[in-house]
């Protein structure tokens, strides 16, 4: 078994540590998110290969574009998450991470234009990989693993109208969910 397999397996089996309480209130969105999670891994353990090819070609091209663009959205996503949104003690959700249990709506940053950069930068990274070796596999994983993180935003608005209501619903109305004025 090469490094690389290793990798991919420890990632995967860290990646169901992290998210096992995401399993146990099923069809949440932490349920859907696993999935996403674990066609990211798939995605990059077979795109690794590809990794070592001329980065002036067009697809290695827009895939770097893809993984910069998926970095800066994590990155400030959480940071405004963080900041902004505060800590929500009685809001203790188990199939939640800490930071995502906010006291108020981000609306703010990038969060004034689209409601998930957190997700959609799991959609960037996933396709930044997929491009990387585009194949049978690889397609039937970025299909799958963008449903599933599709699927997670939208089960996560649903908790979000619960938790936040009509203010929540009004945010819906003024921004996209993945791309500003697009989608």
């Amino acid at each position: 078994m090469t490094v690389s397999n290793w990798i991919f397996l420890a990632t995967a089996a860290a990646l169901l540590l992290m998210s096992w309480r995401s399993l146990r209130p099923p069809l949440r969105h932490g349920f859907y998110r696993l999935f996403g999670f674990q066609a990211i891994n798939a995605l990059a353990w077979l795109s690794y290969p590809a990794w070592r090819l001329p980065t002036e070609h067009p697809l290695q091209l827009l895939s770097g574009l893809l993984l910069l663009c998926s970095l800066y959205l994590v990155v400030h996503g959480l940071y405004l998450l963080v900041r902004r949104g505060g800590r929500n003690e009685q809001r203790r959700d188990p199939g939640n991470f800490a930071f995502e249990n906010t006291a108020r709506l981000v609306d703010e940053g990038l969060y004034g234009y689209i409601r998930h950069p957190m997700y959609a930068s799991l959609l960037f990274l996933l396709w930044g990989f997929y491009l990387k070796a585009p194949g049978v596999v690889t397609t039937l994983l970025v299909v799958g693993g963008s449903l599933a993180l599709f699927k997670a935003a939208r089960v996560e608005e649903w908790e979000n109208l619960r938790t936040f209501g009509r203010v929540y619903r009004a945010y819906i109305r003024r921004t996209r969910m993945f791309i500003p004025y697009l989608f």
